[in-house]
């Protein structure tokens, strides 16, 4: 009888044990999770550069079989790109050509201070986004801007909802046959109809012809030949600063700037810094975000 009883402990203590040990298993499994999407806040956890990009078996341009690969669950970037006001990213292509009558861009942007006059992204010449019918993405003194003004600062739509300096907001501009929404951070801010004509080359933190410098931070700028719907930007928005592109067919450009100016679209888009520096200790002093 005791023989029988002890029998009984023993197994129920093995029972006991197994349970706790797997409970601890997955605690582990669900720890290592977390810190491979980087919400411990650690560099160690954090997405590394390159670490997903946009695989076209094919050859830019592609789509046929077209997929992600890497480590492609989102996070937060390793590093981001800083811009002095002297500084800029160089793409000697045009992104957006002058046929397409559709695209969005999103980008994430921290500027360092209200007091200036700095386009984030531009296919322009400097001064009020050129005149030739290019776009620009402006930020001018708390002020986000679209369009291409021209010389008479016409044609363009903006939204004066102050950008705080040190805060990262997520801003999309979806364009379709003139018809232009700017989001802020997953909300329309703002619509307008544009004309939009002759295009040039991509520049990331001032206009074409390195002038109105950006000043501040940027990171995961996506270029996409669709107008993304409501839906596709706050799902961008939700998805945070190492957010992949929602829409993988239509994306033409992606440059996270998460240590480097590569593109990960697959397109062969590589960008060139000039004076640009990347920070790994962006969110020391700043508000996280999403």
């Amino acid at each position: 009888m005791h023989k029988e009883i002890r029998m009984v402990k023993a197994q129920s203590a093995m029972e006991y044990l197994m349970t706790y040990a797997w409970a601890i298993l997955i605690i582990a499994v669900v720890l290592i999770a977390l810190f491979g999407l980087g919400l411990f806040n650690t560099n160690g956890g954090r997405l590394q550069p390159g670490s997903c990009s946009i695989y076209r078996p094919y050859g830019p341009g592609t789509t046929i079989e077209i997929n992600t690969e890497g480590a492609c669950n989102g996070g937060y970037p390793t590093y981001v790109a800083s811009f002095s006001g002297a500084a800029n990213v160089s793409i000697a292509r045009n992104i957006i050509p002058n046929s397409i009558s559709q695209f969005s861009i999103s980008i994430w942007a921290n500027p360092s201070t209200p007091s200036q006059v700095g386009q984030m992204v531009s296919e322009g010449t400097p001064s009020n986004c050129g005149s030739g019918g290019e776009f620009c993405l402006e930020y001018d003194n708390g002020v986000v801007y679209f369009g291409d003004s021209g010389a008479s600062g016409a044609n363009t739509i903006s939204f004066n909802s102050l950008l705080t300096a040190g805060q990262w907001y997520n801003v999309v501009v979806t364009y379709s046959s003139g018809n232009t929404v700017i989001y802020l951070d997953g909300v329309q801010a703002a619509t307008g109809t544009l004309s939009l004509g002759a295009n040039e080359s991509m520049s990331i933190g001032s206009g074409a012809g390195n002038g109105d410098f950006f000043n501040g931070q940027l990171s995961n700028i996506q270029v996409y030949n669709t107008s993304l719907s409501y839906n596709s930007v706050v799902s961008l928005y939700d998805g945070g600063m190492g957010a992949v592109p929602i829409d993988i067919y239509n994306i033409v450009g992606w440059w996270p700037l998460n240590g480097n100016t590569n593109d990960y679209s697959g397109n062969n888009y590589n960008g060139k810094g000039n004076s640009i520096t990347f920070a790994n200790n962006w969110d020391a002093a700043f508000s996280t975000p999403k």
